[in-house]
């Protein structure tokens, strides 16, 4: 706290700036915020700072929403506090509202901050919330009225070491007595107080006959001495809550208050958590104090479905206790989960800020992305939408949501389209980021941490906001700034220039080096990783080097490669049509040990055509050979171990066994060979079919069952008769088989990359080269064009050769759609001919390999 306002509305925004002498600088600042419902309603407060300078402040805010608004309060003026008078309210529709004030300099009191603040509330329905439709994205609200509020069972766990000394064990004494004291009469609780030991002070139940006045007293008695056993008090809490009577309708949780740090490690005290909470009981954590290991705290809550809140030691922590137990202590849905209609919601791009549970006065906020569906898509998703949870009269489905169309709103008499152009969108990227930057303060993996460090500030660069991770440069308004990347571009854009158009090309561009940051300039930057905020003036730039991620390329039906990469708004796509049996190479990558092939068989009544019937991905100590039949899975018994299908001799057909020293899947090596030199020590000469070894385990999967199979950092996962899920690591990547039939009833396979964080810059193939290879078009892109547009577009691409010289080669692209059969929906891309001649290394029969497993 600061002056009397907490941070949440004490925001400081710093702006620096070199001005020449008896000059006037102005800077504007664009503040977007995403209101949260607390308690019933939006509050939303502006801090004024500085108005004894101004002669005559006026303020002005309006309030625009889809649904009626219901509640309407002006919580503070400036200068009068609780004071409202002279606030002037108009409601031209019962979904509007605009407020203004008006004051001047001598109208203030003082010369201190204050506080313009207003509430409201919208109408709610017993249903399944509210969704507004815009573009590709989708918001909805979810806060159903008139729920009844659900039983708790809480456990607290109370730290009383030596350290909560003073004053703090008073103000813990005082606010655990008022929190019991206003507790319901359905409710019951637990009570461990722990400092060297875990000391239990009972279990009681509010309806019974003096049991809140005998926990206050023992609660009284408590003195503070000793150390903080954090590992023993949690073990010890998780152990009482899940030994508690079951009960579906009673909602668990646990609320964890220390003031310093634990005698273990936190990642091991992490991890026991994690086993031991069976339930997923959420943990919520208070951070007592300034001695407390904050970031253990969020971390704990954060894995266990809770939140944490840090409580100073000050005369409002009393206060600050009994608001953080109030915000927690009316559940009226737990056990929450919504389903949307797969064929109209990318289920993979959600974003919410639920843990799984609904409580009074608050809010469910998800958002995601929308597939290409029917024009009645609004009907559908209405009808679609279910909210699955647990209430106090049992189970629990919300269905209909009420759908509204922010692109397409009727003129009549209100107009409630969103304030905000393409609002789902924005609070989708919003989210996304805010999640991004959370995970990336929370996750232990310092690997992890960079690559979602890179999301986030490609996504704030995107939305041209300024993040930790992102910074503002200003350039005065027609000043220009050649530096070294502007040369580049200018060397690579004459280059291009005076080559042949239309036909693939190969040159070596004299550079050392060729960036991905924005180019900046009068032209269209060629490889964007930046957002311009305004046109040739402001640009936010990452902190950080831009990421090599493959997002969502994938290869699918007969066989259509579409493949995203940075720096392009649709991504790039090509055919390739081989002969029955031939072997493509589609991921090859010496770095992490990843290999990736896919066999291919005719188009049955299609001449000329073929599809992927089989695919060996190649994972270290798991292998996996999948065809439209069935999945082998190959496992090393030894930990130690990597695997590699070889033919060793002639006569003994045996898996590839690795040394002790192999590597595995994270682990890397130097990798010389040639641009397109494929040749490697395997043995190919006696390449036919394998049989594993005794040191290798063999599993066959069908894909009529639903499985899971986790080795090591590895998970397999089958689902609903057509779905291979591979997951690597803590999100390191995740690659999708994807199992479908054509119209003649022929089974053929698809493979997607979902996300990936692991490929190295070694890494080769139809689909791993792109990894390391920058691709854009010489002319922008219309932001109108969308699929059959014979638009015909330049496309180059550019990558280190074995020489480490730049290579630059020139074809034509076309806009065309591919079906994404994984995704449900269609994806526009830019075409190129002749089995991606031109924008592939070298020629197509470079990635042909002798065997399946080779």
């Amino acid at each position: 706290m600061e002056n009397g306002y907490s941070d949440d509305i004490k925001q400081v925004f710093r702006v620096r700036v070199n001005a020449s002498s008896n000059s006037d600088v102005t800077v504007y600042v664009d503040y977007e915020e995403q209101l949260q419902r607390n308690r019933g309603m939006y509050t939303h407060n502006v801090l004024l700072t500085g108005q004894e300078n101004a002669e005559v402040v006026e303020l002005e805010t309006r309030i625009s929403e889809a649904e009626p608004l219901v509640l309407l309060k002006m919580e503070a003026l400036p200068g009068k506090g609780n004071d409202t008078k002279g606030a002037r309210v108009s409601r031209p529709y019962p979904e509007q509202a605009t407020l203004r004030y008006r004051y001047t300099r001598e109208d203030f009191m003082n010369d201190t901050d204050d506080i313009f603040s207003v509430s409201y509330d919208v109408k709610r329905l017993m249903d399944a919330g509210e969704m507004i439709l815009s573009g590709d994205h989708f918001l909805h609200y979810f806060s159903p009225e008139g729920l009844p509020k659900m039983a708790v069972h809480t456990v607290f766990i109370l730290d009383v070491s030596g350290s909560m000394q003073g004053n703090k064990i008073e103000q813990l004494k005082n606010a655990m007595a008022r929190i019991l004291k206003h507790m319901r009469p359905q409710d019951s609780f637990e009570i461990l107080a722990f400092s060297d030991e875990v000391i239990p002070l009972g279990k009681y139940r509010v309806n019974e006959p003096g049991a809140v006045k005998r926990a206050v007293r023992k609660i009284r008695r408590l003195e503070a001495v000793g150390g903080t056993n954090i590992y023993d008090a949690l073990q010890a809490g998780l152990a009482t809550i899940n030994g508690t009577v079951p009960h579906e309708n009673v909602a668990k949780q646990v609320i964890f208050l220390t003031d310093g740090r634990g005698f273990r490690e936190p990642r091991l005290i992490l991890k026991a958590v994690q086993d031991a909470n069976k339930h997923r009981v959420p943990i919520f954590s208070i951070a007592f104090g300034n001695n407390h290991d904050w970031r253990f705290i969020r971390q704990l809550s954060w894995a266990q479905r809770g939140f944490a809140r840090r409580i100073p030691e000050d005369n409002l922590a009393e206060d600050e206790l009994t608001d953080f137990y109030v915000d927690i202590s009316t559940p009226l849905l737990t056990h929450m989960h919504t389903s949307y209609p797969e064929s109209l919601v990318d289920v993979y791009s959600l974003v919410s800020d639920n843990s799984g549970a609904f409580y009074s006065g608050n809010e469910v906020v998800v958002c995601g992305k929308l597939l290409q569906g029917p024009r009645g898509r609004a009907a559908a998703l209405g009808s679609g939408v279910i909210v699955d949870s647990t209430s106090e009269g049992g189970k629990k489905s919300l269905r209909f949501p009420r759908v509204s169309n922010a692109d397409s709103v009727s003129r009549g008499t209100s107009d409630t389209r969103p304030l905000i152009e393409n609002l789902p969108q924005r609070i989708y990227n919003y989210m996304r980021l805010q999640e991004l930057l959370e995970s990336m303060e929370l996750l232990e993996d310092q690997q992890e941490q960079k690559r979602v460090r890179r999301q986030a500030a490609h996504l704030a660069t995107q939305n041209g906001w300024v993040t930790p991770v992102t910074s503002m440069i200003v350039h005065p308004e027609g000043e220009k700034d050649y530096g070294p990347e502007e040369e580049i571009e200018r060397d690579l854009r004459n280059f291009l220039d005076s080559s042949p158009r239309g036909r693939p090309m190969e040159e070596d561009l004299e550079t050392d080096a060729v960036t991905e940051r924005t180019l900046r300039g009068d032209r269209r930057p060629i490889l964007s990783t930046s957002f311009r905020t305004s046109e040739g003036s402001t640009v936010l730039e990452t902190k950080e080097e831009s990421t090599n991620n493959l997002p969502f390329s994938f290869v699918d039906n007969d066989p259509h490669f579409v493949i995203a990469v940075p720096g392009l708004d649709l991504p790039v796509c090509f055919d390739v049509h081989g002969h029955e049996g031939d072997v493509y190479n589609l991921i090859r990558d010496s770095g992490s040990g990843i290999l990736v092939n896919g066999q291919v068989t005719r188009a049955e009544n299609r001449p000329g055509t073929t599809y992927f019937t089989r695919l060996h991905i190649a994972l270290g100590p798991v292998n996996l050979t999948v065809t439209t039949s069935e999945i082998t899975l190959y496992t090393a018994k030894q930990k130690s171990q990597s695997l590699r299908l070889r033919r060793q001799t002639p006569l003994k057909k045996l898996m590839y066994k690795a040394s002790r020293k192999a590597r595995s899947v994270w682990d890397t090596h130097e990798d010389d060979d040639d641009e397109y030199d494929y040749n490697d020590d395997y043995d190919y000469k006696y390449a036919e079919e394998y049989i594993p070894s005794s040191d290798i385990m063999t599993e066959t999967i069908s894909w009529n069952n639903n499985t899971e199979h986790k080795y090591k950092n590895i998970e397999v996962i089958t689902s609903k008769r057509r779905q291979l899920d591979i997951y690597l690591g803590d999100c390191e990547a995740h690659f999708v088989v994807r199992r479908s039939m054509n119209k003649m009833g022929q089974s053929f396979l698809g493979f997607y990359v979902q996300q990936q964080n692991v490929f190295s810059d070694k890494t080769k193939g139809i689909l791993g080269q792109f990894t390391s290879k920058m691709v854009g078009t010489l002319t922008p892109l219309a932001s109108d064009l969308h699929r059959r547009d014979n638009a015909e577009l330049a496309v180059f691409g550019i990558r280190k050769n074995s020489k480490k010289r730049y290579q630059v080669s020139q074809v034509t692209a076309w806009v065309a759609s591919r079906r994404a059969f994984q995704h449900r929906n269609y994806v526009d891309c830019l075409f190129v001919r002749n089995q991606g001649r031109g924008l592939l290394d070298g020629r197509l029969r470079d990635y042909l390999r002798p065997c399946l497993h080779c």
